[in-house]
Order: structure tokens, then C-alpha cells, then sequence
């Protein structure tokens, strides 16, 4: 069978990864493209996937979103011309949507939290697959139609952290400190909300003043909006890497997205969200569970801790069906041509 993945923020690569080697072992064809942005490139180089970029992010303004992804959908459109696909599957790929709808390519979409904008996936994705933890209302209400929707089991993070195995190099840990990794929020997605920046720099001056902490700092776009906190004991991350070998490497894992938040409570990091846009039923979920810490008001970064972990097991909670369910589902969706 012949599928087309098309990635376009940095969870999915290793999302996609995964699912990507099991369909080539099994002698399917897999082509990848990727949007330029949040180093895509460089990652899904490193995770080993083939990848063609094809257009780039457009900002946070509402109608360069649209042109440029408008613009990004006609390039992937090229791309695919001469090519047989069976299937095409995105994480919320809106541009990879459109452009299957004007080709008649089926093609499929996952996402994983509730309060997204669907209206393009509504309009041109022939499936959906959300969480079966979510309600399906949650998503009706939205406006997805029912007879779209399809349920995955677990968290879609139980994809990759199930097979996960560590490269075996330190990338910024150090065995005298306390390794804290930092992730800030997407500050030009839809639902950001500003609060999350305040508690960030709040954050960042906290562990300034500490210097047991050793930070490092994952920046989603290359800026000089965090330089000032730049320290000794704070720097950002220069080259690409693995997000779960950081992860392992960290006692502490603070993120303003849900994905490295609960990557890190599969692992049984401790992990702090920073997020204070509309909470996902799987974030309430974790944080019921106390497995997610969660820092909503400035006044709540007291609460967290900074302490060296004994150990860095992999928590026995990641499910290694998850992986299984969706290369099997996508292989029935592309024999159903």
C-alpha cells in the first residue's frame, strides 16, 4: 500500500515515527513531507524519515494563516502529483485536508484535544480519530460530524514512549544539579492565552535565583524573547534533539503544551503545565491522577518543586497496543480504495 504522512509541528515526528518504520517493515511505501517550522526538518531527519519540506508556518495572524496555508495546500498538491497514494493521514493538518479533498485522496486526521478549531477538518477529512477517553459529544459539539469520527485507544504519546529506547548520550544534564527542561507555550496557536507567558518569565526568574537548577530551554521559533533570562544556569537548546531522551535526562519537566506534559507522565517525570488556555478532558485526566502538576495563576509557580529525582524509569503506564491499533487501521482505510 502506498501512504503519505504529512508533519507539521514537532510532536509530530515522533508521533508519526513510529508508525512510519512498522508499515516500511511490513514493504508498504510511506511518503513524508513536512512543514518548515519548530524544526521539523532537522527532527524528523534525526528520528530517520525521509522527509520533503514543502511550505512554511504563517504566523499567528488569522488570515496569513489561511494564505499560507492555502499556498501550502497548492504545493502539496505538486508534490503528490504522479504519485499513487491510498491513504494520507495528518496530526490537524488542515493544508494536507484541503489539497486530498481537491485530488480525491482518502484521507484521514488525528487529533487529541477537544477545544481545536475543526472546521477545515469537518469540511475536507474523510476520518477523524480522536481519544476514546473524550467524549464524542466534546467533538460533536464542536461541529464534527459523527460519521467521521473514529476513537484511538490511550494517549496518543503511548505511540512512541511504548518502543522507546534511549540514545545512550547525555545532551544537557548534569549529575551535580537539578535538571530542569522547559518547553514554552505555542504563543502563536489559536487558543494561546498570554497568562502563559507571565508565568514563564516568572518561572525563569525563580530559577535564575537557584543555582542548584541547571535549565534548558526548548524554543518553538528562534527569538530573543526569553534572551534576558538567559544565564549560567538557563540556556537554550542550539541543535535539535530527541524530546524523550531530554525528558529522561530531566527531574523536572515544565511545558505550556499538553504533548511534552504528558510525555513526561508517561515517564514518570515530574511534569508541570503551564498551559492556561481551555483544559483537555486528558490533562484534567493526568492532573486528577496527579501525574500532571498544573500552574494556572502566577501565584501557583511557588508550588513548584525542585528536587533530583532517585530514579528515571519508564512508567509501566505507556500501552504498546496504541502503536499497534493505528498501523492496523490505517492499513484497513488504505485497502478500502
Amino acid at each position: 500500500m502506498y501512504f503519505w504522512f504529512d508533519l507539521e509541528n514537532a510532536p509530530d515526528v515522533l508521533f508519526f515515527e513510529p508508525i512510519y518504520k512498522k508499515l516500511k517493515n511490513k514493504n508498504h511505501e510511506v511518503y513524508v513531507t513536512c512543514r518548515d517550522y519548530a524544526r521539523v526538518p532537522e527532527l524528523a531527519k534525526i528520528y530517520g524519515m525521509e522527509a520533503q519540506t514543502v511550505g512554511v508556518y504563517g504566523g499567528k495572524a488569522m488570515i496569513m494563516k489561511y494564505l499560507v496555508g492555502v499556498s501550502r495546500s497548492l504545493k502539496l498538491g505538486a508534490y503528490s502529483l504522479r504519485k499513487k497514494i491510498d491513504l494520507a493521514v495528518g496530526f490537524g493538518s488542515r493544508p494536507l485536508a484541503l489539497t486530498c479533498k481537491m485530488l480525491g485522496i482518502r484521507n484521514a486526521s488525528v487529533i487529541d484535544y477537544e477545544h481545536v478549531a475543526v472546521t477545515e477538518l469537518n469540511k475536507f477529512c474523510d476520518f477523524v480519530y480522536v481519544p476514546d477517553l473524550v467524549s464524542l459529544e466534546c467533538f460533536i459539539d464542536k461541529g464534527l460530524k459523527k460519521k467521521k469520527l473514529r476513537t484511538f485507544p490511550g494517549l496518543k504519546e503511548d505511540v512512541y514512549v511504548s518502543s522507546y529506547k534511549n540514545s545512550g548520550k547525555e545532551l544537557y544534564r548534569r549529575a551535580d544539579k537539578i535538571n530542569v527542561l522547559i518547553r514554552p507555550s505555542a504563543s502563536t496557536a489559536h487558543y494561546h492565552n498570554q497568562k502563559s507567558e507571565i508565568i514563564l518569565k516568572g518561572i525563569l526568574g525563580r530559577i535564575m535565583a537557584n543555582k542548584d537548577v541547571n535549565a534548558v530551554l526548548l524554543e518553538r521559533r528562534r527569538s530573543d524573547v526569553y534572551k534576558v533570562y538567559m544565564d549560567r544556569n538557563i540556556k537554550v537548546l542550539e541543535k535539535p534533539a530527541k524530546g524523550l531522551d531530554l525528558i529522561q535526562e530531566s527531574d523536572v519537566v515544565i511545558s505550556g503544551g499538553g504533548t511534552m506534559v504528558r510525555e513526561a507522565a508517561v515517564m514518570g517525570v515530574p511534569s508541570y503545565s503551564i498551559f492556561t488556555g481551555e483544559l483537555g478532558v486528558l490533562d484534567k485526566k493526568l492532573a486528577e491522577e496527579g501525574r500532571v502538576h498544573l500552574i494556572r495563576e502566577p501565584e501557583d509557580i511557588g508550588k513548584i518543586r525542585f528536587e533530583k529525582i532517585k530514579s528515571h524509569k519508564l512508567s509501566q503506564r505507556a500501552d504498546p497496543h496504541t502503536l499497534e491499533f493505528f498501523v492496523n487501521e490505517f492499513v484497513k482505510l488504505a485497502q478500502k480504495q
